[in-house]
């Protein structure tokens, strides 16, 4: 069975990269001096449609979390 393969991989996904994308993000965002929220809808900042869009900023937000997630892997693992 291929799920069983694909379903642990995702879990792992979910907890290896975004939790840790998305603590990083909001660490960086306080050090910056701005929200959360702000940070995130400075992405858009040239469209409102696309800046008060919901379902753009949280997938923009998951994309980007992923990414760091990614990026801070590999620090993690010392």
């Amino acid at each position: 069975m291929e799920i069983t393969k694909v379903i642990p991989e995702a879990f792992y996904d979910v907890l290896g990269r975004l939790v840790p994308g998305i603590a990083a993000i909001w660490i960086w965002s306080i050090a910056a001096g701005t929200t959360f929220a702000a940070f995130v809808t400075n992405v858009y900042a040239g469209s409102t449609t696309l800046s008060q869009s919901v379902v753009v900023l949280v997938a923009t937000l998951l994309l980007a979390a992923y990414l760091v997630g990614h990026i801070i892997s590999p620090i993690t693992s010392f």
